[in-house]
């Protein structure tokens, strides 16, 4: 796919916050707290090192008044990626859980069961590009690519087990081996989510790293 410059992860509902604590603040409730930690340790997963830049956000009030019930982040890291973090509960039409732009290909993962593919150009010359009509006239900037152009392949399968994380915590507990979560990445990831409600209120965008 070339260089990655966006990823769009979000997960959405319609039902609103489920009527327990994630509804209460005194008790963390909130979709940042409550998604966005897991959403948002995956970016720093799949970024590694690179450093993040700024941070903007904006948080939704739509069924609970007392806690966020959605939120949008839009992360800029070092090099220009730019990453979109989205929660919603009252969605009745879900966006894809992943989506992914690189200067060669497109990738997208529809929901949970991991339907989606890979869409890659290897052609760069497109000759004969054939126009679409919008309501303003023909358009070749938006035409689709010719199927001789692209090729379209599967999400690959990494195999995965969640357990794993409790083995882990098991074995540090029981035998001292080396934690796989390190302290200074679950305070990364604390940090940006203090980041998001600061930058919701102020309506600013926020350094961050």
């Amino acid at each position: 796919m070339g260089e990655i410059f966006r990823i769009e992860s979000r997960v959405h509902g319609s039902r609103g916050i489920p009527g327990d604590w994630r509804k209460e603040k005194a008790h963390g409730g909130g979709m940042v707290l409550d998604w966005g930690v897991h959403l948002f340790d995956q970016i720093f997963r799949l970024t590694g090192e690179r450093r993040l830049k700024t941070v903007y956000a904006t948080l939704t009030n739509v069924t609970n008044q007392e806690v966020d019930d959605g939120f949008t982040a839009v992360l800029r890291f070092e090099g220009g990626l730019e990453v979109l973090v989205e929660v919603g509960t009252n969605n009745f039409i879900s966006l894809p859980r992943w989506y992914v732009l690189g200067e060669n290909g497109s990738a997208v993962v529809e929901d949970w069961d991991l339907s989606g593919k890979i869409v890659k150009a290897f052609s760069e010359e497109e000759k004969e590009i054939v126009p679409v009509r919008t309501a303003a006239g023909l358009t070749k900037t938006m035409a689709p690519r010719r199927e001789d152009t692209i090729r379209v392949e599967e999400l690959p399968r990494v195999p995965g087990d969640i357990a794993d994380f409790h083995r882990n915590v098991a074995a540090v507990l029981l035998r001292g081996e080396e934690p796989a979560v390190k302290l200074p990445e679950v305070k990364r990831v604390m940090r940006l989510m203090e980041t998001v409600f600061e930058s919701a209120e102020k309506n600013h965008v926020m350094d961050f790293e």
